[in-house]
C-alpha cells in the first residue's frame, strides 16, 4: 500500500474536524450576544440614578417593537426584578431622543434618563428637567384606558420576533389609543410628545415581559 493511500484515512479525519470547527464557531458567532459589552458605561451610570449601584443589570432578550415614532433599542432586566429599557423616539428631529426609562417590578415608571439628544437646545431639551420627567413617575398598565372607540383610525405600537414580522403586523393590526394626563412643554410639543410616546412604550414593553 502506498504511502499516499495510508494517509487517505488521516486526512478525511482531519478535515471533518476541521470543517466541524469552522460550523462550531459559525454557529456560536450566529447564536451569541455579548451581554456585557453591551451596557456601556453611560448606559450603568444611567441605571444608578434611577435604580441602587448594588443592583445588577444584563441584556434581556425581548421581542422587537415599536411603533411608527418610538422603538425599543435595548431591554435591561435588574436583579431584583426591574426592568429598564432604552427607546430611541421621535422628536422634532427624527429619533431625536433616546431615552433610558426604568421600571420597578411592579411595572410603575420609576424614573427616565436622556442618554442622546438631537432636539432644539434651550427648548426641545428641556424635556430633561425633573419637573416635565417628573410627572411619568408612578405610570402604570393601569393607566390605559379600557375602553378603545371602534371608528379611531390609529396605529398599535406592536410586539414581534423579527423586523421583518413588525412590518407585516403593521398591515393587520388597528392601535389601542393610549392616554395619560401629562403636559407638554410650550414651545416644545414635538419633543415632549416624543417623550410620553417612549413611556407608552416603555409600559407596554413591560407589560409584554413581567
Amino acid at each position: 500500500m502506498s504511502k499516499l493511500k495510508k494517509a487517505i484515512p488521516a486526512l478525511t479525519l482531519l478535515i471533518i474536524c476541521a470543517v466541524s470547527a469552522l460550523l462550531l464557531v459559525f454557529v456560536h458567532d450566529l447564536t451569541a450576544s455579548d451581554e456585557g459589552a453591551a451596557i456601556t458605561p453611560e448606559i450603568i451610570s444611567a441605571l444608578s440614578e434611577i435604580y441602587s449601584e448594588s443592583e445588577e443589570f444584563s441584556v434581556y432578550d425581548t421581542p422587537f417593537g415599536g411603533s411608527e415614532t418610538a422603538y425599543v433599542n435595548m431591554s435591561l432586566r435588574g436583579d431584583a426584578g426591574d426592568y429598564a429599557f432604552i427607546i430611541v423616539t421621535n422628536g422634532y428631529n427624527k429619533e431625536g431622543l433616546t431615552l433610558l426609562i426604568g421600571l420597578d417590578s411592579n411595572g410603575a415608571v420609576k424614573g427616565i434618563v436622556t442618554l442622546e439628544s438631537a432636539e432644539t437646545p434651550g427648548l426641545g431639551t428641556k424635556t430633561d428637567s425633573p419637573e416635565f420627567m417628573g410627572q411619568f413617575l408612578g405610570f402604570t398598565f393601569e393607566d390605559l384606558p379600557d375602553d378603545i372607540p371602534p371608528d379611531d383610525t390609529v396605529y398599535r405600537v406592536r410586539f414581534a420576533k423579527s423586523k421583518a414580522e413588525l412590518e407585516a403586523l403593521k398591515e393587520t393590526q388597528p392601535e389601542a389609543p393610549v392616554s395619560f394626563e401629562w403636559d407638554a412643554i410650550t414651545g416644545a410639543t414635538l419633543s415632549s410628545n416624543g417623550v410620553y410616546e417612549a413611556v407608552k412604550l416603555a409600559i407596554l414593553a413591560y407589560s409584554e415581559v413581567a
